[in-house]
């Protein structure tokens, strides 16, 4: 059984949990002012978004205090950034419905604060000055940085309230939703548009602001139903043109820059190449479904990753 709470009450504690070497590594991480360093990146559309990639040993710190926060319980109704969950996943809990709609929460990332962090270690069992050293360490000037390991999970932390909040709201209207990452999607046999300004209300209480000019509603049958990528059509899933652009953008990533880069571009958690090679492999099994001249094109920009012979019986799981 997972254990609920972290309970870090001292810096010991944090040597001991994560395993390093001894305190002196924490103050020399917490001294150390070239912890990381920046490159802009393209995101699944065409704006730049920028990325902070951890230097060792900060990035060693962040991969094991990483494997301590997969041990907090995590809302069902995220699915961004939680290993075992898929795109797929995300978007079959929305089918069949008469309507499913799309939200997305501005600048998100940076949006979350060290307070905010901060008292999600205190809620989980850490004290005070356990908090205040590990939130020093996760966040870069009071902001939670895209490509630190540890933002996708601490995010779900930190939204957890919200989805709280929100569980009622839409149970009241017999609607689902789900969360990924920022976006969120509400699926209903009733239109949901209505509800957008109290979930707007919600997310602004806990320090958010929902895009409220740029969501969309399809209606089964009269426009587009989508979520992440990926095309609802009654019980049927298909993947979108921003899917397959998603794929080619993974690709390029792993290809050209490593795997360290496309961990931190597209909030994920491969622990080799192997295993993110198999990620994409599985998504490109799907797209050959659909359409096996674009899926022959992956394969191809795909070949030219070099993985090592050891590495290359990894299983193929299909998102």
């Amino acid at each position: 059984m997972n254990d609920t709470r972290l309970n870090l009450r001292s810096e010991n504690d944090v040597v001991n949990r994560l395993h390093l070497r001894d305190k002196k590594f924490l103050q020399t991480l917490c001294e150390n002012r070239d912890r990381y360093f920046q490159k802009r990146m393209l995101n699944t559309g065409t704006k730049e978004r920028e990325i902070c990639i951890p230097h060792d040993p900060l990035g060693h710190f962040l991969r094991k205090f990483n494997a301590v926060l997969r041990t907090l319980p995590v809302p069902p109704e995220c699915y961004g950034g939680v290993p075992g969950r898929s795109v797929k996943d995300n978007a079959s809990k929305h089918t069949n419905k008469r309507f499913v709609m799309n939200l997305d929460i501005q600048n998100f990332f940076p949006s979350v604060t060290a307070n905010q962090v901060f008292e999600v270690l205190r809620r989980h069992g850490c004290y005070r000055e356990t908090s205040e050293l590990l939130t020093k360490l996760v966040m870069i000037d009071n902001r939670l940085p895209q490509g630190f390991n540890t933002s996708p999970l601490l995010s779900i932390q930190v939204l957890t309230p919200i989805i709280e909040e929100l569980r009622p709201l839409l149970s009241e209207q017999d609607a689902t939703f789900t969360v990924w990452i920022d976006d969120i999607a509400i699926s209903s046999d009733k239109s949901p548009e209505p509800l957008v300004k109290r979930i707007a209300e919600k997310c602004r209480r806990h320090g958010f602001r929902l895009n409220t000019d740029k969501y969309h509603c399809g209606e089964r049958g009269v426009s587009v139903q989508e979520v992440t990528g990926v095309v609802i059509n009654g019980d049927e899933l298909r993947p979108a043109g921003g899917f397959i652009k998603q794929t080619e953008k993974m690709i390029h990533v792993l290809v050209k820059y490593g795997l360290e880069d496309l961990n931190a571009a597209f909030d994920r958690e491969f622990l080799d190449t192997a295993k993110a090679q198999a990620h994409i492999e599985g998504r490109i099994v799907w797209i050959d479904e659909f359409d096996s001249a674009k899926a022959d094109k992956l394969k191809q920009q795909l070949h030219k990753l070099v993985v090592p012979a050891s590495f290359r019986s990894v299983l193929v799981t299909a998102q």
